[in-house]
């Protein structure tokens, strides 16, 4: 049986907002709360039912498929829009699949404890938040990768700038219990402070050409077949998992890599320095660690495989997929080297 919902239809919500372009699931579930004068936690026990674990997860990671069946119902949105509004719309992409538990390659870790965000596990670009005419936040913004907006080529941010806070946005009711959420996200929850009201940063690119790397891989991320490197090339898929696994070996004590080039030597051994390694998950680094590691490993994909064959590898199982990658790699570029007239027959 169908749940009654308060409603003009006795089934739909009085307002729905539309899921707007790449919009994240708590995003969405917290505007369409505030449009309707309740707090998420409530909209969230109309639609599913009180006592169900949904904020006490990583919702945008974990949201059953139930449950967006029941969003669905309640607010007229396609389920199809709302299950591309997880972060399992990005599967089949750069990463095979969206663990409910545990970390995701490429996906930022949240930290959950209860309802506590612990990690900064969420970013924001205080331009589109100042120039959206509804601010709101995007599934992309969750990718360890995107460390720059893409539209407005400036640093992705991790924090209030005022009180180091993680980006929670349903959590700007925290303590008032008396009052809905405003009609704005973008408020810290900690402090209040607006976040459209950042300051912007540009990343300090070593080359013009490692810019052009950067924002080709932010701008083809959602491609799947694409060829990205050389002729005979790696596929987009290809290109992030190496890309990954360079940017974990730089930190690693035992599958290591590092480049040939002194200045680019120096940069991983930063790195991996005691007071810099604390946390060796790419996925669990501030955005000022991970942009410099991003770059290094960007750096060895640049030239391939020049820039890789000459680092220095470590012994451990990640290194030998790589060169055990290169190889099939050079084998397919020396055969079709070596017939030319093959095409011809």
């Amino acid at each position: 049986m169908t749940q009654s919902t308060p409603g003009l239809s006795g089934r739909l919500l009085p307002i729905h907002p539309r899921i707007l372009p790449d919009e994240l699931l708590t995003s969405w579930l917290t505007r369409t709360a505030t449009a309707n004068g309740m707090k998420i936690q409530r909209l969230l026990d109309v639609a599913i039912g009180s006592g169900v674990p949904t904020l006490q997860r990583d919702y945008d990671r974990f949201a059953p498929k139930a449950h967006l069946a029941r969003f669905a119902e309640i607010t007229g949105e396609p389920v199809d829009r709302i299950e591309a509004s997880t972060l399992r719309v990005f599967e089949r992409t750069f990463v095979e699949e969206v663990r409910t538990n545990g970390n995701t390659r490429w996906i930022l870790a949240y930290g959950v404890y209860h309802r506590k965000r612990r990690r900064h596990g969420l970013q924001y670009c205080p331009v589109c938040l100042q120039l959206d005419p509804v601010p709101y936040f995007r599934t992309v913004w969750r990718c360890a990768f995107y460390v720059e907006c893409s539209e407005h080529q400036v640093q992705m941010l991790d924090a209030c700038p005022r009180c180091d806070a993680p980006v929670v946005p349903f959590r700007v009711e925290l303590g008032k219990r008396r009052s809905t959420l405003r009609t704005t996200m973008t408020c810290c929850h900690a402090c209040d402070f607006d976040l459209r009201q950042a300051q912007c940063i540009r990343i300090e690119f070593a080359t013009w050409q490692q810019a052009v790397d950067l924002r080709s891989l932010l701008a083809f991320h959602w491609f799947h077949d694409s060829v990205l490197v050389g002729d005979d090339g790696l596929s987009t898929e290809d290109v992030f998992l190496d890309w990954w696994q360079f940017a974990s070996m730089l930190r690693s004590s035992r599958g290591y890599l590092i480049p040939s080039e002194p200045e680019m030597a120096a940069m991983v051994s930063e790195l991996r320095s005691p007071a810099s390694r604390r946390s060796q998950c790419l996925e669990t680094l501030r955005i000022k660690d991970r942009i410099p590691q991003l770059l290094l490993a960007l750096w060895i994909l640049q030239d391939w495989p020049q820039h890789f064959n000459a680092a220095e590898r470590g012994p451990s199982r990640r290194s030998r997929h790589l060169c055990e990658r290169y190889e099939r790699w050079s084998a397919r570029v020396l055969s079709t080297q070596g017939s030319p007239g093959k095409e011809g027959g």
